[in-house]
């Protein structure tokens, strides 16, 4: 079954408007920073936010299947799913039995109940330590049985708030395995709230963006994060992003003034002459070299060149970004070897390329 929504939800004087659907079997992934409204979709979705008192209120449609789930419908009685970042097992019991609690809740027999359990141990790799307490397993063990626990109620369909953001590098990557795993198992539509890019690369088919309670962009994950329609996203997506317009060659040019112009040829679109157009590609990507003796300012240089001033360094795991005066707008990744090779420091003049396949172009639409 698919899951639809289109609602206006207001908690406080914060108001969200969003519509996403998510099909039966297909994660979709939300990014956003604080404050975009990622969480309050969720509430809304799980009902949690029309029986959180006056201050809330949500309106519009939100449908599971062919059922309806209005306000007049509990959160007990949606069959969602909710996985958040923060575990709430219930200390005193074991990890067997916080597992067997939505099927004993849902009067199911206590045998039948624990075997449920137990196979959902077994699916998220616990089946040894069924009998352990909450306080007896690791940060990563107890998402595990609380996804495990879940996925025993048999949800119609699964929300994940930030499940990977309080878990350590390595516990984290394993849990995304696991919901790998599980989405390719269980063919209900899951909604992935996250801030990090990779959580939606790995994971989820599309994605959608949301800023200051509404969605900025939604579609394909490659299309989304390979081509961000905005500065916004482009930052979300960790990217760079530049707008100009087709020039009489069919490349994209970005006009700097005094600092000159950039032209840029990639994959994507054919620009016509005078089509506006943006030109995506990786800080990462860009290859940084000691600068010819010539003037910084010359526009007749090759595609995808480009010279500027060292303005700002910043440091990053494993190397360094900088942004040049002429260039405000562009980061530039590399390696700290690369880094003292090629002399990056203030105020030093250095040229800058990155190859054709690198760089994505797009008509503006």
């Amino acid at each position: 079954m698919t899951l639809n929504v289109d609602i206006r939800a207001r908690v406080g004087s914060f108001t969200l408007e969003a519509a996403i659907t998510a099909a039966e079997g297909e994660v979709l992934a939300v990014l956003g920073p604080n404050g975009s409204g990622k969480s309050t979709l969720l509430g809304a979705i799980a009902g949690h936010l029309d029986h959180a008192g006056r201050h809330s209120e949500v309106t519009g449609r939100i449908a599971l299947g062919d059922r309806e789930l209005d306000r007049s419908v509990p959160p007990e009685r949606r069959r969602i799913g909710l996985l958040g970042q923060h575990t709430t097992l219930f200390p005193h019991l074991s990890a067997l039995d916080n597992v067997a609690f939505g099927p004993r809740a849902q009067r199911m027999p206590r045998a039948e109940a624990d075997d449920i359990a137990r196979r959902h141990l077994a699916d998220v790799g616990l089946s040894d330590l069924a009998e352990r307490r909450p306080a007896q397993l690791s940060g990563g063990q107890r998402q595990r049985v609380a996804l495990a626990r879940a996925l025993a109620a048999a949800p119609d369909a699964l929300l994940l708030d930030e499940p990977f953001a309080a878990l350590d590098v390595q516990t984290s990557a394993q849990a995304r395995r696991l919901v790998s795993e599980l989405r390719d198992k269980v063919s209900v539509p899951m909604v992935l709230v996250t801030h990090d890019p990779m959580d939606a690369v790995m994971l989820a088919s599309r994605t959608v963006v949301l800023h200051e309670g509404r969605v900025v962009q939604q579609g394909p994950t490659g299309e989304v994060l390979g081509h961000p329609n905005s500065p916004f996203v482009a930052a979300i997506a960790g990217v760079d992003l530049v707008s100009g317009v087709g020039d009489r060659h069919g490349l994209l040019q970005t006009d700097h003034g005094t600092a000159g112009a950039i032209r840029w040829s990639g994959r994507g679109d054919e620009l016509r002459p005078g089509d506006a157009g943006t030109a995506v590609f990786s800080p990462g990507a860009v290859r940084i070299h000691q600068a010819a003796h010539r003037d910084i300012t010359m526009i007749d240089t090759p595609p995808n060149t480009w010279t500027g001033t060292v303005a700002h360094l910043e440091s990053i795991p494993g190397g360094v970004r900088l942004f040049t005066t002429e260039h405000p707008s562009i980061a530039v990744d590399c390696s700290s070897m690369t880094a003292v090779e090629a002399g990056v420091r203030p105020d030093a003049v250095l040229s800058f390329s990155i190859l054709a396949q690198d760089v994505s172009v797009r008509r503006s639409r």
